[in-house]
């Protein structure tokens, strides 16, 4: 049997399992509005996705996006507050490393951090984000007026919420991307 011939029958016969394999490895997926996001033990889902723009002195003309999420589970006593999973706060320590970011198509990113709205407290069923949009990777030598004025008519459809998964579990993504659009 010739060379070739062994090749092509192997990569025939392995075609399914590596398309298989590469699906089961796939560590990220994209959703959109609306859509059921489980998390380790929470379940939820980007309900809204709003833009405004406004001007501050300091800075300018900017873009701010505001994201609700709506919990599907909060009312259940979990040993972590959906905020400290979320927000990626690290109570015995002083860091915090955010799980959630939009992502403009560019490659830049917007840090974000959720509040409860509504009762106001950790077991609220909405947590609300009002980011404006100035990359938080753009460097510490960057103008924040100028990275402002550049991302003040990004429109929704250039940027995704992602948001990365601190306590993954059996059958749930490392990552969530939401198409905001």
């Amino acid at each position: 049997m010739s060379r070739s011939r062994i090749f092509r029958s192997g990569l025939g016969a392995l075609s399914p399992f590596g398309i298989v394999a590469l699906a089961a490895c796939s560590s990220s997926e994209t959703r959109t509005l609306g859509e059921v996001i489980e998390m380790g033990p929470w379940a939820f889902e980007v309900e809204r996705v709003q833009e405004a723009s406004r001007t501050r002195p300091s800075l300018g003309r900017l873009m701010t996006v505001t994201v609700t999420i709506r919990l599907h589970n909060f009312t259940e006593q979990l040993a972590t507050p959906f905020g400290d999973f979320i927000n990626g706060y690290d109570w015995g320590t002083t860091t915090i490393s955010p799980h959630v970011e939009l992502e403009h198509s560019d490659g830049a990113t917007f840090a974000v951090v959720l509040y409860p709205t509504g009762r106001g407290d950790r077991r609220s069923e909405r947590w609300r984000a009002e980011v404006d949009l100035i990359p938080t990777n753009a460097g510490a030598m960057a103008d924040s007026g100028e990275l402002a004025e550049r991302y003040a008519d990004t429109p929704l459809s250039a940027l995704t919420l992602s948001i990365e998964n601190p306590d993954r579990r059996s059958g749930q993504r490392a990552r969530v991307l939401v198409a905001l659009e």
